[in-house]
């Protein structure tokens, strides 16, 4: 089989191919890297481009970055009831009501000055790459963990959704 030869071959990534918390632990750690990166570039190029848009999906992935790492250090507690985890659950979901705040502030602010987005193509390529990337990873991770009813896993799983729905609405805008 493809994965015990590669384990054979690679063998300090057992742990994350047959440990799914170390695997999610993992993943949330690569994307809360890669949103705050995204959430500096939205920054800077808010600043470059002048546009009040880009400075508030900056502050959409900021507190987007506050959630993955409230799941990391909170979360994954390996001496945690699942009564704690079903509270951290309901934790991250008042955090990402937060973040569908920041979303409709967008909105409104977009249908106020109804501002039309001019950017560079760099900008939109940059921008579709990105939503394409979310959109199939969070694909693949719904259909990879079928009847899973973690709350972690299931939270982590909703957040990654939260974030694929937020790209493609900041492309449509560009």
């Amino acid at each position: 089989k493809f994965t015990e030869k590669f384990i054979r071959i690679f063998p300090f990534c057992e742990k994350i191919i047959m440990n799914k918390k170390a695997r999610t632990k993992l993943m949330l750690r690569l994307g809360l890297m890669i949103n705050v990166v995204y959430a500096v570039y939205n920054l800077l190029t808010g600043v470059l481009y002048g546009s009040v848009w880009f400075g508030a999906v900056a502050i959409y992935y900021l507190m987007l970055c506050a959630v993955k790492f409230f799941l990391l250090f909170r979360g994954f507690d390996p001496k945690g009831s699942r009564r704690r985890a079903l509270k951290d659950m309901r934790i991250s979901g008042i955090m990402l009501t937060l973040l569908n705040l920041t979303i409709s502030i967008l909105i409104y602010q977009m249908i106020v000055t109804d501002s039309v987005h001019l950017y560079g193509r760099s900008v939109i390529a940059m921008a579709a790459g990105y939503t394409v990337f979310r959109i199939v990873a969070v694909v693949t991770d719904w259909i990879g963990s079928k009847g899973n009813f973690d709350p972690i896993f299931f939270t982590v799983k909703g957040l990654s959704f939260s974030v694929a729905l937020m790209s493609l609405f900041s492309l449509q805008t560009s």
